[in-house]
């Protein structure tokens, strides 16, 4: 099984980046998996439990929304999926080693000082950022609508207010 500081680096580098799976119990070559082997398990709600206290103790500040999944290939084997979604609450650091994590596609790594830098500034900014969108959309509608009752939905991706992103919805407007 993987240690707890080796998970907390895992579940902490997808959530500081875009998300993803992090998969027990399959042998890899170059990043390639080749077999699955799992991993035993006699009680998988104690072992769920467990992995969960792992990481509401060692991630600051704590990840909410972390799922795993036991996926039975044996009798009492199976394969181990933990899926982190990306953070709104990022940069997330070991408590074990006070490091910060991200990910790109050949692994993991540890942030630099200028990349925490625009990940403290970007979570900071994007309450901000989406108010004053809701804000000035909120008051677009009223003004075209004549003060007359209304619904208004706004489907746009979170992503839309991170960094310089725009996202253009003139064309779709009422």
């Amino acid at each position: 099984m993987i240690r707890a500081e080796q998970l907390c680096e895992a579940v902490i580098s997808f959530a500081n980046s875009q998300g993803g799976d992090l998969i027990i119990g399959v042998n890899e070559e170059e990043g390639v998996p080749i077999r699955l082997v799992g991993v035993e398990c006699k009680d998988i709600d104690k072992e769920k439990l467990r992995l969960l206290e792992i990481f509401r103790s060692r991630i600051e500040p704590r990840i909410t929304n972390i799922e795993t999944e036991f996926i039975e290939i044996e009798v009492l084997k199976y394969v181990i999926v933990i899926r982190t979604q990306r953070s709104w609450l990022r940069p997330h650091r070991c408590s074990h080693n006070s490091k910060f994590f991200a990910r790109q596609s050949n692994g993991k790594y540890e942030l630099d000082v200028q990349q925490l830098r625009q990940m403290f500034l970007g979570s900071s900014g994007f309450k901000v950022k989406y108010g004053n969108f809701h804000v000035e959309r909120v008051a677009y509608h009223i003004d075209k609508i004549n003060r007359n009752s209304f619904s208004l939905l706004h489907f746009v991706p979170v992503t839309a207010f991170e960094n310089s992103n725009v996202v253009d919805l003139s064309g779709y407007l009422i």
